[in-house]
């Protein structure tokens, strides 16, 4: 016999019907929040404290270690990133000439803060030119510092100091981008990368695995192959603290397949921006806009055209065109009496083309009166120039268009004895081998040491030996590298040349 449910029941039973359903929408939701907070949360980027740090020492926090918004397209998740030197054999970052600095330990300290002489400080978790950001996860791009801060030690120091602004003479790009070329295209130690990365959890061992890893190496990959144009041809090899802007502009931006040309230079110096507005800028003095170089450079480095990106190179050039260089160490003595006398020499011989009043510092000297290696020089045409001008106006941004000159550009000096090795190209590697006949310089030097040289400032670099492993083997007779040419004050006696380097010291 059939029987009647009470209304008691029935709601029990509507109830019971919809428990499956809830349970499945609830992991749903639960599953959505959890993938939103590991691939889509963003938050600020907080590279000082505002409130307790000055706003210069923010403002070179925000340049060392700021991001210039690449992380969409080129970043590396984090901690992928702090491992692959261990997964690939590499000793540390440090292996290609990058610098950490050490950061306060709040963990260690008994206050809210410690300054440079207490033991509680501990070195940072990425060197100096390395941005870290969240979109999602934890994303790693490089900015202008990675280039443009330049360190030193003297010879009884083992710490280095570093300054803002000069040209990062230790940093190795090309070898970087060769052990990022080896990583992506060793996708056997994906698993070997999993285990490195510490303190996973099982749903983070799962987007790792299938998601970040080979994401991570695709866009490796795809870097590669922008970069190939760096072994087409002949190649060329760039060294510690220099670069081949020239070819990658042709390259990546013109769309021009490498045509053996070898433009390789020592990244330049950024200090007192302000004092070289309307100077040639670019080695070759290709343009004359402070903020069209720093427009071109960033978009270089994965940097996207738009406002955030304008506002973010504004306060780049702020910061550097009051940003002078860092004086002598005071700890060295300076012979006042030969700093008189080589201010004289330098008025008499150097003054016209690179001091700050010269007549023709910041501007160009043609190739055949400078005499230097006309490498760079024949990399760069009218023609290309044309092109990069029409391309930058294809991406929607307003700047000075670039040009072909005749020559080289004369700088200005300051900060000259933390700017070695000399000329565009870093083949001389002191003040007095600068002053010394072309012929007689150094044909192949180690370079990549930032001990200071005190006698013939500059840095340490002795003649290359193979038993020497503190940095990288330059020769002059490579292609690209010539030191000759620059003969000025080349004739004058041995005694007028140490007074005139004990006067550039100052600068």
């Amino acid at each position: 016999m059939a029987t009647n449910n009470s209304p008691n029941e029935s709601g029990s039973n509507k109830l019971h019907d919809w428990q499956g359903p809830l349970l499945v929408l609830s992991i749903v939701i639960v599953a959505v929040c959890s993938i939103n907070l590991k691939f889509f949360r963003v938050e600020p980027q907080k590279v000082c404290d505002p409130i307790n740090d000055t706003a210069d020492h923010c403002a070179a926090q925000q340049f060392k270690y700021g991001t210039l918004g690449g992380e969409v397209a080129v970043g590396i998740p984090f901690r992928i990133f702090t491992v692959l030197p261990k997964v690939f054999g590499v000793d540390g970052y440090e292996a290609f000439g990058f610098r950490y600095e050490l950061e306060c330990d709040k963990d260690a300290c008994s206050g809210d803060h410690c300054d440079e002489k207490k033991p509680c400080r501990k070195r940072r978790d990425l060197p100096v030119g390395f941005s870290k950001s969240r979109m999602g996860y934890e994303r790693v791009t490089v900015n202008c510092a990675l280039c443009h801060v330049t360190s030193y030690r003297l010879p009884d120091e083992q710490a280095s100091r570093l300054f803002i602004g000069g040209p990062a003479h230790t940093v190795d790009i090309q070898a970087f981008l060769e052990f990022l070329n080896r990583v992506a295209h060793s996708n056997q130690h994906d698993d070997e990368i999993l285990e490195a990365i510490e303190g996973l959890g099982w749903l983070d061992r799962v987007i790792y695995k299938w998601r970040l890893i080979p994401r991570t190496r695709a866009k490796l990959r795809a870097q590669a192959k922008r970069f190939a144009w760096i072994h087409d041809g002949e190649p060329s090899n760039w060294g510690p603290g220099r670069s081949d802007p020239i070819n990658r502009i042709k390259a990546e931006v013109i769309g021009i397949k490498k045509d053996d040309s070898a433009g390789q230079t020592d990244f330049p110096d950024i200090w007192s921006l302000g004092q070289r507005r309307d100077r040639a800028i670019f080695w070759g003095g290709e343009m004359r806009s402070i903020d069209g170089a720093l427009i071109d450079h960033a978009l270089a480095i994965g940097a996207p055209p738009g406002p955030e990106t304008v506002q973010r190179l504004k306060d780049i050039r702020d910061l550097m065109s009051v940003r002078q260089p860092p004086r002598y160490p005071k700890k060295i003595a300076i012979n006042q009496n030969a700093v008189a006398k080589g201010r004289k020499l330098f008025r008499d011989y150097c003054a016209k083309c690179h001091g700050w009043n010269g007549k023709h510092s910041g501007g160009i000297v043609p190739i055949n009166v400078i005499g230097t290696d006309s490498s760079r020089f024949n990399a760069w045409s009218e023609q290309h120039a044309d092109a990069m001008n029409s391309a930058i106006i294809g991406l929607g941004i307003e700047r000075e268009p670039m040009v072909k000159t005749k020559g080289y550009v004369a700088p200005a000096l300051h900060g000259l004895w933390l700017r070695a090795p000399y000329l565009h190209n870093g083949s001389v590697p002191t003040l007095w081998d600068l002053l010394t006949p072309p012929e007689d310089r150094p044909r192949r030097f180690i370079k990549g040491i930032d001990i200071l040289d005190l006698k013939n400032v500059g840095f340490l670099a002795p003649e290359c030996d193979p038993k020497d492993e503190r940095g990288y083997c330059f020769d002059t007779e490579e292609r690209g590298n010539g030191k000759g040419g620059h003969d000025y004050g080349t004739s004058l006696p041995d005694e007028e040349k140490r007074q005139l380097i004990e006067y550039l010291k100052t600068l």
